[in-house]
């Protein structure tokens, strides 16, 4: 059994919509710093992050699947297509702090909203490109 106590929720605010992220831990590496002399941990690896679109509390099986594929959940609250594509650009602005790829960002919904998911990926790609909404079951 997989321990899911070091997986993080935090609410975040993109420009449009609040949200809440899942955040597995992140691989961590001891950096020297030489002038002033220091160490710092960093985190390392980036992972992928994942937009998810759902009616669902944040469950166990969402942070267990989180944690074993090594992947961000930003779970938007509920709106028009156009104010949770806002959680794209937030996610791109933010990505060093949470240790995401700018380039490794999905769309995915339950069953019920993946048409909404559809819409906001429309959006993003008039801006940037995002592969097409795929559903995800947990």
């Amino acid at each position: 059994m997989i321990d899911i106590m070091d997986v993080e929720i935090q609410q975040f605010e993109a420009e449009a919509i609040k949200g809440i992220a899942v955040l597995p831990a992140s691989d961590m590496k001891k950096v020297v710093i030489p002038s002033p002399p220091s160490v710092r941990i960093i985190p390392i690896n980036p992972r992928s992050a994942v937009i998810y679109i759902t009616d669902a509390e944040v469950s166990d099986e969402l942070k267990l699947y989180a944690k074993e594929n090594k992947m961000v959940f930003l779970i938007p609250e509920k709106g028009s297509a156009e104010d949770v594509a806002t959680v794209y650009a937030y996610a791109t602005s933010k990505a060093k702090k949470l240790n995401i790829e700018k380039n490794k960002i999905s769309v995915k919904a339950d069953k019920t909203n993946l048409e909404l998911a559809a819409a906001v990926v429309d959006v993003i790609n008039e801006e940037d490109y995002v592969d097409d909404a795929e559903e995800l079951a947990i």
